[in-house]
């Protein structure tokens, strides 16, 4: 009677680690056909700065993915108070763009502190990502010339809170692993943005 083989596979974070290094292995061997092309869209909606942006396709090594199910919709705008001060009638609270983005950039960073974590056996309880920034907004406003636009924002505060028993060193690893989060490149790294309007 032959015993049957039992394939054993390491789950770390919700990571098959197995399926992970295939992945790497594949990604070093053909990287052109894991890049990801990303796009987004937004519509005015007749008044002040209230948009609804649209997200769905996207492209992996140049073919398109199209699904109706992921046809995700965001209303932004801004603050009640803040649009009754500038005069905006009907003000009302929406989702106000930069605070997205920073929720955007501490999801990301969690995304790259559990995927590289599983990489390299890093265990923790929790983590919980915070950012902080103070925005100067006379540029938008058009009290200040658009040439002091890159100095609408000095600094952006990120706390990284790992929960559990953890070393000094898988600190400083998970340190590490933030700066992989693609958000963080977009916003830390000067970024060539081709501005068409049609």
């Amino acid at each position: 009677m032959n015993t049957p083989v039992v394939e054993i596979t390491k789950t770390l974070n919700g990571f098959n680690k197995a399926a992970m290094q295939n992945f790497q292995q594949m990604a070093t061997e053909t990287p052109d056909a894991f890049k990801l092309g990303l796009t987004a869209k937004s519509y005015w909606e007749g008044s002040g700065g209230s948009t609804l942006a649209k997200i769905g396709d996207w492209d992996l090594a140049g073919q398109t993915v199209s699904k109706p199910t992921r046809d995700y919709s965001i209303q932004f705008g801004a603050w009640k108070e803040v649009e009754e001060v500038i005069g905006i009638t009907g003000a009302s609270d929406r989702l106000e763009p930069v605070e997205v983005v920073l929720a955007a950039l501490c999801s990301c960073i969690t995304w790259a502190v559990n995927i590289n974590s599983a990489l390299n056996d890093v265990t923790f309880e929790g983590l919980e990502v915070s950012a902080s920034c103070t925005l100067d907004p006379r540029i938008l406003f058009d009290v200040l010339p658009v040439e002091e636009s890159s100095n609408m924002f000095q600094q952006i505060d990120l706390d990284v809170k790992v929960l559990g028993d953890v070393s000094e060193e898988t600190k400083k690893q998970i340190a590490e692993f933030t700066h992989r989060s693609p958000v963080r490149s977009i916003l830390a790294y000067g970024q060539n943005i081709v501005t068409n309007v049609s």
